[in-house]
């Protein structure tokens, strides 16, 4: 319920921002069908192996304690760091993404980057902040 926005949506939308778009149907179809069908295919051995609704509950949803690493694991969105001028960050993700796919990347895309991402920021800083207390 709940926790599907955490648990799922999120990292799911922050490895389709980084997949190459040919490849995206690869990585997140087959990935995600591929593992709902063995847990699928598992789950009822597991059930009958313990013979106890409450530890498989247990031991089912424990699993969800592994999201605790995912921030360390997928870096933050570059989208997100650049709308929110921050350039330097942004380019140490591409960076590493690129050392990742083994691709080299000119410097001048670096350098429209950080540039991108100063025009940015200045848009930012001269728009209104707003907060919740301005909903009422």
């Amino acid at each position: 319920g709940l926790s599907f926005y955490t648990f799922f949506l999120v990292p799911y939308v922050l490895v389709m921002e980084y997949v190459e778009g040919s490849k995206r149907t690869l990585v997140g179809n087959l990935g995600l069908a591929t593992c709902l069908t063995l847990s699928g295919v598992y789950q009822p051995w597991v059930m009958k192996f313990l013979g106890d609704w409450k530890l498989f509950n247990w031991i089912m949803f424990s699993q969800m304690g592994l999201i605790v690493i995912v921030p360390f694991i997928l870096p933050e969105s570059c989208r997100w760091l650049i709308s929110k001028g921050e350039g330097d960050k942004s380019v140490k993700v591409m960076k590493k993404i690129a050392k990742m796919n083994k691709k080299e990347v000119p410097d001048r895309v670096y350098d429209a980057v950080l540039e991108m991402c100063l025009k940015q920021k200045q848009l930012n800083e001269s728009m209104p902040s707003y907060t919740y207390l301005d909903l009422f």
